[in-house]
């Protein structure tokens, strides 16, 4: 298991080195304008480290910066009308930007790129050489140049590798890890620590779940090399995993709020054959 986790290691650091220094290449040694939007899109689209999120990111990227410059276009012609409204839609922007959930993140580029496009504009300490459309056209050039960068070493390095299926089984052992040993700890706790005890199960669960949740996620809703049988093996640990985490949850409130004995042991032996069955259900690579 060692081995793979050093492999991983590896290639994501591989990716990431090779992605960032191409992005520097185009933002040194290019004559494209505004190269350092280029180099700024492939740092924040490297940001998952799931391969598969990599590239949903880039297209949630792609599809906010399009709207984005389409909103600035008509924008920017409104407000020479009456230019009291520029710091209205500058603030408006930030808070938008900074609210939206993490899971339109294509909204939150949106609005970050009409705040920098607009930022470009209207420059009042020097005289901008770029008119609306040129500013447009050179910010899509470096969005679109960086988003072919990403998927490029997406394919070459990541489908050919299959990143994202070991680290998805390294994901689904260290669940089945963590509930074993939160099983064991609830067991074996006393009485007078439950309190403590229930913090430090919240603690365990939420990151390993958390981290289960976006490796599936880069396997089952996006486009891998992944075979069918394997996205029904991860679907089915995903599912059971989640019944076990009430099972514990279940446990928890059977020996220390109920002090039911024969409910809890119970409902430890319904967690120790979810474990058996998550065991069986490990994705294959």
């Amino acid at each position: 298991m060692q081995k793979i986790i050093n492999k991983l290691f590896y290639l994501r650091l591989a990716h990431m080195t090779l992605m960032l220094a191409i992005g520097l290449c185009f933002y040194v040694f290019s004559k494209i304008p505004h190269s350092w939007w280029l180099m700024m899109t492939i740092y924040l689209m490297l940001g998952s480290v799931e391969p598969g999120l990599v590239k949903s990111r880039s297209i949630m990227r792609a599809k906010g910066t399009i709207m984005g410059l389409i909103t600035f276009l008509p924008l920017i012609y409104l407000l020479q009308l009456n230019y009291r409204f520029i710091p209205y839609v500058f603030m408006l922007s930030v808070v938008i930007m900074n609210t939206i959930s993490p899971k339109k993140y294509h909204y939150t580029t949106m609005f970050i790129t009409l705040l920098v496009l607009m930022l470009s504009a209207y420059d009042f300490t020097a005289p901008t050489a770029e008119g609306p459309w040129q500013l447009t056209m050179n910010r899509s050039i470096n969005t679109l140049l960086a988003i072919t960068i990403i998927f490029a070493g997406e394919y070459f390095l990541f489908n050919r590798f299959r990143y994202a299926s070991k680290l998805c089984y390294l994901y689904q052992i260290r669940t089945c890890r963590t509930i074993n040993k939160i099983r064991i700890l609830l067991i074996k706790s006393s009485r007078e620590n439950q309190v403590l005890l229930l913090d430090d199960i919240s603690n365990l669960l939420s990151p390993v779940f958390l981290d289960l949740m976006n490796s599936s996620a880069s396997i089952l809703n996006l486009k891998t090399n992944i075979s069918v049988q394997d996205k029904d093996r991860v679907q089915l640990f995903n599912n059971i995993a989640y019944q076990t985490r009430s099972k514990l949850l279940a446990l928890y409130a059977n020996k220390y709020v109920l002090s039911d004995v024969n409910a809890a042991i119970e409902t430890n032996e319904i967690i120790k054959q979810q474990l058996l069955t998550l065991n069986n259900a490990l994705v294959k690579i």
